[in-house]
């Protein structure tokens, strides 16, 4: 029986969301944002720490202490702009981190076993996005990403059996490394965020409702308010609370200006306030892009090991590898963002790329039996395919369905495998796919029952050639569901 009220309350609220509004014919695709820009450059300093005591006793005699002490701190300077305009498309995220910890802990301290141990490390992130645009929405796009990372770990262990120390080992490891990616590409088309659109019909619609509009609104109203609404959402401040009045007094200068403010109320700045929170939350997007060009990609990471065992300094250790991945391949795809009307948004993105990736991997023993330097090496073709459809129902601000269907595939195809010591040989091509849909969703039914969910099932398959004259291939495949949901009643 309950089943059926909540099934019945559905469908009710769905007939409830179907009714047309002054505002159904507004085509979101109409709206094209104002030049915009946006920088914020913060600094951030952590600072931690924790201490555990513990004592163990047996018969009120004291056989084991336990005692940790830990330490960190960092600073990290992050800055961070986007940009949009007729000529450019584009984003800059640099984040520069460092930072210092150090751990002591003494598992059985009445035996005095200790373990101490310290670190540090430093990263520089850059991420960018940058689609310069020419005539006829052509554009060349340059999207760089770089990790820049040094670390650098040390510790050391006593152990005691009685009060006799049988182990003082001291390790040092160093780990660097580089990962960095220049897709280039050239493409035709343009996307715009068209969410601050919909957010100034949602205003709009909760002020004509409570009677606190002197008029009837038009499509030039709504591209005037929401190019407002663009321009207050990406002005910096500094102060959350600075910011809310801000916005408040520029949505409502707006209005004032249009001639659409009425009754200046309690009542009207409520629900500017309750429209401008929680109206704007959901991203629609119009346009389309496609877009084709090279991937060039290459990470080296190098690491240092190397452990002294001070009561036996003849089986001390050294030793250090380094491995180098690159790969230069050609990718295309496109991407389509279409707002069907106001309450349906569709979704469509496909790319697929092929290319050579070359693995290398050279490595020493340097302590106590120098060996090397050994160099293994590989060559392989590898592709990529990806394609996905979803669909989105955004009846009003506090209720949405979302709906689609996603599969990622990637192919190793020939290429040569030549390992330390052996001769070089064909590598095994292999091919890995999934498929499958998913749904998430929030129904807000009534100010004591709302529902969510989210769901995600998929097929994957995975066939490898193998050079065993006894088997072919092997070949695995399955289904996986992933399924998550919560119904909340307030009783009181």
């Amino acid at each position: 029986m309950k089943i059926k009220i909540i099934l019945c309350s559905m469908l009710v609220i769905v007939m409830a969301h179907t009714a047309k509004s002054q505002h159904d014919g507004f085509k979101l695709s109409s709206y094209t944002p104002p030049a915009y820009s946006y920088k914020s450059l913060d600094l951030y300093y952590d600072l931690s720490g924790y201490a555990i005591r513990q004592t163990t006793h047996l018969d009120d005699v004291l056989t084991q202490k336990n005692i940790v002490n830990y330490f960190s701190t960092s600073i990290t300077p992050k800055y961070y702009s986007y940009s949009n305009s007729d000529k450019y498309q584009g984003s800059t995220s640099l984040l520069l981190y460092a930072g210092i910890s150090a751990n002591k802990n003494d598992p059985n301290a009445v035996n005095k076993d200790s373990h101490t141990q310290g670190g540090n490390s430093v990263k520089l992130y850059y991420d960018g996005t940058n689609r310069f645009y020419f005539s006829n929405l052509r554009f060349l796009e340059i999207d760089p990403v770089v990790r820049l990372v040094t670390q650098t770990t040390k510790y050391t262990d006593k152990d005691y059996q009685y009060d006799t120390l049988v182990s003082d080992n001291s390790t040092k490891l160093w780990n660097p490394y580089i990962t960095a990616s220049v897709p280039i590409f050239h493409g035709y088309g343009r996307i715009d965020d068209v969410t601050d659109a919909r957010h100034a019909l949602y205003i709009l619609d909760g002020l004509q409702q409570s009677g606190r509009l002197s008029r009837e609104t038009g499509s030039d109203d709504i591209l005037k308010l929401a190019a407002g609404i663009t321009k207050i959402k990406n002005k910096r401040f500094f102060d959350s609370r600075q910011r809310r009045i801000a916005e408040l007094v520029t949505l409502d200068s707006v209005l004032q200006a249009t001639g659409l403010k009425g009754e200046s109320d309690a009542v009207y700045f409520a629900i500017l306030n309750d429209e401008w929170v929680n109206s704007g939350n959901i991203r629609r997007n119009s346009g389309f892009r496609l877009y084709g060009g090279i991937l060039p990609e290459l990470q080296f990471n190098h690491s240092l090991n190397k452990t002294d065992l001070k009561l036996a300094p003849e089986l001390n250790s050294k030793s250090w590898d380094n491995t180098s991945v690159g790969y230069i391949g050609l990718e295309a795809g496109f991407i389509s963002e279409k707002p069907l009307s106001l309450k349906w948004q569709s979704t469509i993105s496909a790319s697929a790329g092929y290319g050579i990736e070359q693995n290398l991997i050279k490595d020493k023993i340097l302590l106590p039996d120098p060996v090397g330097p050994r160099v293994w090496k590989s060559n392989q073709q590898r592709g990529t395919l990806s394609a996905s459809y979803g669909l989105g129902y955004y009846p009003d601000s506090r209720t949405w369905l979302k709906a689609g269907i996603s599969t990622y595939d990637y192919y190793y195809g020939k290429g040569t495998d030549k390992p330390y010591a052996g001769d070089e040989k064909d590598m095994n091509p292999s091919l890995n796919l999934s498929l499958g849909p998913d749904v998430s969703a929030y129904f807000y039914f009534s100010p004591q029952l709302r529902l969510e969910f989210s769901g995600r099932m998929y097929y994957s398959y995975n066939w490898t050639e193998n050079a065993n004259v006894m088997i072919n291939h092997t070949k695995t495949n399955g289904w996986n569901l992933y399924l998550n949901s919560r119904l909340t009643y307030s009783l009181f």
